[in-house]
């Protein structure tokens, strides 16, 4: 009968343990069951949790990266107004001033937009049309691996344009960054909207707003193009129609360039998914348990259970056949 109920014990606990399995799906699910492949696995684990983290990371740059390109988009839209605009001043006839005025407060109109749209075109607190960059941290340790999003600088007025002349005013050089230098600084001070070229930061292409010659200032401003002349507005228009083809072309090579980097950080975000997919099924292969393997388990040792009890039940019985025997 002891030998029956150490047998019975032995397989309650191993009933017991395959309960445990099959209820939590796990056959290593501390340090105790199996000490080597317990920590192996959580090394794993920490891995791939650590470049989940990295995958939020890059998601946030993607969607900045995406916020910025539709600013150029939208930036690259009005554009194609303002130049509608400067066309049909030229069109007009040369003592058709009033018209040219019209059409004059519009672009500037629009020509502050273009400044409103790169100024709103932040998410989560990073703006890459004002010059900040995006660190991507890619690795599995904190810069271990990073690729960094290079942002640009937008200058633009800052002022709506006036409600009475709809003259707007020029960019200072308070407003320039300094990565544009002197030179860029002062090239840009005769535009009232400007960027830097992607090859020279120093080189700045801009463009000139609608203005008037006042008595005050025969000359004119130098940001500012008269349209109401009735000589020479045609020549300063066309010039203006060159200066919006530049900037569109610049921003279109920025846009390119955003759309590598957008391209480079998702191919990594795939690679990431997949190395984390691997290392999760690493840690599985030492944790998990094998629910078909444990059912079976389950089913003998039910049946081992089955003969322990039969067998403590007859040696029961014999020790009461030896009983009756003695009385």
């Amino acid at each position: 009968m002891k030998s029956a109920l150490l047998s019975l014990q032995s397989t309650q606990k191993l009933y017991d343990k395959t309960q445990e399995r099959l209820t939590s799906g796990l056959k290593v699910a501390k340090p105790s069951d199996d000490p080597a492949a317990y920590y192996a696995a959580a090394t794993l684990t920490d891995r791939a949790s650590a470049l989940e983290g990295r995958l939020d990371n890059m998601d946030q740059a993607v969607e900045a990266i995406s916020a910025a390109d539709n600013g150029i988009s939208s930036m690259t839209s009005v554009l194609s107004s303002m130049t509608a605009i400067v066309e049909s001043a030229l069109s007009s006839s040369a003592d058709d001033t009033d018209t040219r005025a019209a059409l004059g407060k519009k672009f500037n109109d629009l020509l502050r937009q273009l400044s409103t749209m790169a100024n709103d075109s932040a998410y989560g607190g990073v703006n890459l049309l004002d010059g900040q960059d995006i660190t991507v941290q890619m690795g599995e340790h904190y810069n271990d691996s990073t690729f960094i999003v290079k942002g640009f600088y937008v200058a633009g007025v800052e002022r709506d344009p006036d409600k009475t002349t709809g003259e707007i005013d020029g960019l200072v050089t308070s407003n320039i960054p300094t990565d544009w230098g002197t030179t860029g600084a002062a090239a840009a001070t005769n535009y009232a909207f400007a960027l830097n070229m992607v090859e020279n930061p120093t080189a700045v292409v801009g463009i000139q707003s609608y203005g008037i010659t006042t008595a005050a200032n025969t000359a004119g401003d130098g940001w500012e193009v008269d349209w109401t002349s009735t000589t020479n507005y045609q020549a300063g228009l066309s010039e203006v129609l060159s200066q919006i083809e530049q900037v569109k072309d610049v921003l279109e090579t920025r846009s390119k360039l955003l759309s590598f980097d957008q391209s480079t950080i998702t191919l990594r975000q795939s690679y990431t998914e997949e190395f984390v997919n691997t290392l999760q099924e690493g840690a599985d292969s030492l944790t998990l348990a094998d629910l078909n393997e444990e059912s079976a388990n389950l089913l003998s040792l039910e049946t081992s259970q089955s003969l322990a009890v039969q067998a403590m039940s007859l040696s029961n019985q014999q020790m009461q056949s030896v009983l009756r025997l003695l009385q």
